[in-house]
């Protein structure tokens, strides 16, 4: 009898507790549905609008696209919940005030979301304009499609991140001003980030190259090769690192040191159209001739897309060294 006992109270016992889940389950799903409902929105908003993987990089015309404002009411962490979906909707239509604002307030609850970073950066009243990561983007983006001036303009809306002592938070902002403030031939400002970079970032084999990257424009021939060695320590096969470094050996004037580094690194070099491209530039700073026209030969041969334009100017410095 007592065995019978046991069992209804162990089935009343998992009932209630199968019935207390489904309570629950139900409370957050009303409780949430405000926030799931506009999260799907977003979603399809987005899709929409031909959102894809990196679409906070090219925001659209505002004329033509326009964030949807979510709903009001709910507790506090689902109105930050709800103004970061709406803040990514605004950064996606180019909207930086407005994305500012909404994942301002959003951050200001959720403390603890790392993915409001990229977005948020702690901005704050004393330190006006977008967040470093943001403004980041934007510049590599502008500067990347040859809007220079547009590239300027992001920059310096950072200006402020950039002076502060150094944060590893800002570590994608040292690395989009260090090479874009080089190419724009502001090259005390590249200098101060790539510096920063390299800081946060000393297991990095490309800060280490582009710091090298900004001491050769600089004509700092021996920070730079020190630069590169360090670089070539993580990764002593790494042909973008070998070029500078033949490159910084050469200028001054350490031929032999630079022919053997060279020799060296063509007997542990692949084929491929990359590593032909490589070791042709350093076959032309070193006057191989023979070596510069096999290797771009090479290269030439079937070259990815991504390396067409490199090798029309590569062509055009072989015949001018080797003519």
């Amino acid at each position: 009898m007592t065995m019978f006992a046991d069992s209804r109270q162990r089935t009343v016992a998992t009932i209630l507790l199968v019935l207390a889940v489904v309570g629950l389950s139900l409370v957050a799903v009303l409780r949430l549905w405000p926030l799931n409902r506009y999260a799907l929105a977003t979603a399809e908003r987005l899709l929409r609008l031909g959102a894809g993987p990196g679409w906070w990089l090219a925001p659209v015309s505002t004329t033509t696209c326009q964030p949807e404002a979510p709903p009001a009411g709910g507790d506090p962490v689902t109105q930050a919940r709800l103004q970061r979906l709406y803040g990514l909707q605004a950064a996606y239509c180019g909207d930086t005030t407005t994305a500012q604002a909404a994942l301002a307030a959003a951050a200001a609850v959720l403390t603890d979301d790392a993915s409001l970073q990229p977005f948020g950066g702690g901005t704050s009243a004393s330190r006006p304009g977008v967040g470093p990561a943001l403004a980041a983007e934007r510049a590599r983006t502008a500067y990347d499609r040859g809007e220079n001036a547009e590239a300027a303009r992001w920059l310096e809306e950072a200006s402020a991140y950039l002076a502060e002592p150094t944060n590893a938070d800002y570590r994608s902002l040292y690395f989009v001003a260090c090479y874009v403030y080089r190419g724009l031939d502001e090259l005390d400002k590249s200098l101060l980030a790539c510096q920063k970079y390299t800081t946060v970032s000393p297991n990095s084999k490309e800060a280490w190259n582009h710091l090298a990257a900004t001491h050769l424009a600089r004509r700092e021939w021996a920070a730079a090769e020190e630069a590169l060695h360090r670089a070539l320590a993580l990764d002593p096969t790494w042909l973008p690192a070998a070029v500078q470094l033949v490159t910084a050996l050469t200028a001054q004037g350490k031929e032999e040191a630079a022919l053997a580094f060279y020799e060296g690194v063509r007997a542990q070099a692949a084929t491929d159209a990359w590593s032909s491209y490589y070791l042709a530039q350093m076959a032309v700073r070193l006057r191989r001739c023979a070596d510069a026209r096999g290797y771009f030969q090479a290269a030439n041969a079937n070259p990815p897309a991504a390396l067409q334009s490199a090798l029309t100017r590569l062509q055009r410095r072989l015949a001018s060294t080797c003519p």
